[in-house]
């Protein structure tokens, strides 16, 4: 019996690399999508996943920026937030937005 690894997979997920920057109106898919689905499983979105980065998004974002400081909340997923979102910056969790 042998198991096979495949690069960029943990336990089976693969792991998205957010390269682009997002916005209010951004219609990046796949980058737009895999955000909601991270969103959502972490609990900050709750709408469809539609690859459309409408107000939803952003207010998500903005939930994600707040717990993440020092990020900006500004609900654009620039290159700071960005790192975070792929684990290459970890800013500490603000413990008054928990």
């Amino acid at each position: 019996y042998t198991t096979l690894f495949r690069s960029g997979e943990v336990l089976g997920e693969e792991i998205f690399k957010f390269l682009k920057n997002m916005k209010l109106g951004s219609r990046l898919v796949p980058d737009v999508t895999e955000l909601q689905k991270r969103l959502t499983k972490e609990g900050f979105y709750g709408g469809p996943i539609s690859g459309y980065f409408g107000l939803l998004t952003k207010d998500a974002v903005i939930k994600y920026q707040t717990k993440y400081s020092p990020l900006t909340t500004d609900g654009v997923v620039g290159p700071r937030t960005r790192g975070v979102l792929n684990g290459t910056s970890a800013p500490l969790p603000n413990s008054a937005s928990i």
